[in-house]
């Protein structure tokens, strides 16, 4: 993730110029785009409510964490937002969640019917 932010960082500075208010721009921006994923991901696995509070919550680091991201962005921007995009991937193109579910419950019944003697 620390490559990517510095990558998106070098195209904005090529674009507007260098600026410490810039660098901190960019690595809001990827908090904000790892917020939306995660709302959607949140959306579609346990409603739109639930989604919302999630995208929200982690749009409200503490303020340990903000100071150090302010002072040194880092790569955690560009981390978290590459890790849900990976799992809200596998999520759309996995099989449909109550198809999954009912799977791995029917599994477990099976297996334990047969652990069972039945």
């Amino acid at each position: 993730g620390g490559t990517l932010l510095q990558v998106t960082a070098a195209g904005a500075f090529s674009v507007f110029g260098p600026s410490v208010l810039l660098l901190q721009a960019v690595e809001a921006l990827w908090w904000l785009v790892a917020a939306l994923l995660l709302r959607t991901l949140g959306a579609r696995l346990w409603g739109v409510f639930a989604g919302d509070l999630a995208g929200a919550l982690l749009l409200l680091p503490g303020p340990v964490l903000l100071w150090l991201t302010v002072r040194d962005p880092g790569f955690y921007g560009p981390t978290v937002a590459l890790g849900v995009a990976v799992l809200l991937l596998a999520l759309t193109t996995a099989l449909p969640l109550a198809a999954a579910a009912r799977v791995l419950v029917g599994a477990g019944d099976a297996a334990g019917g047969a652990a069972a003697g039945r």
